[in-house]
């Protein structure tokens, strides 16, 4: 778990140095870059952030120029997210979030492993009695792998998993 914690923590602090994003930040504006537009609700229900975390996100990509608010010409209510050209180029240079690797490293595992792999994880989560915690299932790698709902990780982690 430590070893874990620490390839997270690595990460998160490599990319936030290297790049200026922090694995939110970078989740967030590449989900904006895929859709080339969104409202703050879809993302933030994409993303499995509460509205008001992804508001504050979004106000530091768009402090940076990397997306753009825009509002509908038919509902003045709703709000677009765009990204920039930058927010483009971004998205671009920026690694995938670590767990996109770990859930490409797990696929290409045979099923039966995938379902052992699940398994142990469930297990692991049981034993830390976290399985009650409402963790933001925006990592979830293991619903992708083995059809099965397990929530592994959260954004706590810096996005590992």
């Amino acid at each position: 778990m430590r070893r874990i914690i620490r390839a997270a923590d690595i990460f998160s602090h490599r990319l936030a140095s290297q790049h200026g994003v922090t694995v939110p930040q970078l989740i967030c504006l590449t989900r904006i870059v895929e859709a080339d537009g969104i409202t703050i609700k879809k993302l933030s229900n994409e993303v499995f952030l509460s509205p008001s975390t992804v508001v504050g996100i979004i106000d530091r990509l768009e402090t940076r120029k990397l997306v753009q608010r825009q509002r509908s010409g038919s509902d003045r209510r709703l709000v677009h997210l765009l990204p920039t050209d930058l927010g483009k180029q971004m998205a671009a240079q920026c690694p995938s979030p670590l767990q996109d690797a770990l859930a490409t490293a797990l696929q290409s595992l045979p099923d039966d492993d995938q379902q052992s792999v699940a398994m142990a994880l469930e297990r692991l989560v049981s034993l830390m009695e976290i399985d009650k915690v409402d963790a933001a299932p925006i990592l979830e790698t293991l619903d992708n792998l083995t059809g099965t709902a397990a929530d592994v990780e959260d954004h706590t982690l810096g996005g590992v998993l």
